[in-house]
């Protein structure tokens, strides 16, 4: 979870255990982003919003990194960090 404040709204962030990452504004409970993170990159496992609001940053616990742009909702990167697991098939 993370918490910070735009301004004009309060927002509560939270990345659930099925890729999602949702903001809600505290001061009336709407929702005001949701974004849908990549399954095949498996559980977020940390995320970090900027000071600025404008990205927002999710790892996961197979070491893939996803940058998402928070104006325009998009996932703007998706990269696996060099020490990530490798999967077993």
């Amino acid at each position: 979870m993370k918490y910070f404040n735009t301004g004009s709204q309060d927002i509560l962030s939270l990345a659930t255990s099925q890729g999602l990452i949702v903001g809600i504004d505290t001061r009336c409970s709407t929702p005001v982003f949701r974004f849908k993170n990549d399954l095949n990159h498996r559980l977020i496992t940390a995320f970090e919003v900027d000071e600025l609001q404008s990205w927002l940053a999710v790892g996961t616990g197979s070491g893939f990194i996803d940058i998402w742009d928070m104006r325009f909702q998009l996932c703007i990167q998706g990269m696996r960090h060099p020490t990530g697991i490798e999967e077993k098939v």
